[in-house]
Parts: C-alpha cells; sequence; structure tokens
C-alpha cells in the first residue's frame, strides 16, 4: 500500500550529528519533517504529531495515490 512507498523515502537526520543540514532547513524545534512534493513548494511541519494527521498530510499535500 501507500505506507510501503512512503517508508522508501523517510529520512530521519540527527541535528547534532549534522548541524550544517539543520540550520540549511532552519531547523530550530524538532521534530521538524519537510515535505518535498513533486509539483508544488517544499513545507515544514513541527512538532510531535499523531500518525492520523501525519497520514492526512502525506495524502493530501503530497497527493499519494491509496
Amino acid at each position: 500500500g501507500s505506507e510501503m512507498c512512503i517508508r522508501d523515502r523517510i529520512y530521519k537526520v540527527d541535528v547534532d550529528k549534522e548541524p550544517a543540514l539543520a540550520q540549511l532547513f532552519n531547523a530550530s524545534s524538532i521534530p521538524l519533517m519537510l515535505f518535498i512534493p513533486k509539483n508544488g513548494k517544499p513545507f515544514t511541519v513541527t512538532g510531535l504529531r499523531p500518525k492520523e494527521q501525519i497520514t492526512d498530510i502525506i495524502n493530501e499535500k503530497l497527493e499519494v495515490k491509496k
């Protein structure tokens, strides 16, 4: 299903080990999720979110087909 496809595109970054990357994305609070849609502008979501909310963001904003 779509969950397996998305897992191939999720990366976890340790901002303490990668400070330049954290600075590049202006990661001042964590967790920070960066979404990069195929069409459209990248956007971030900060703070801990329930799985359902993250799934909604992925399905709606990234236009993942179920």
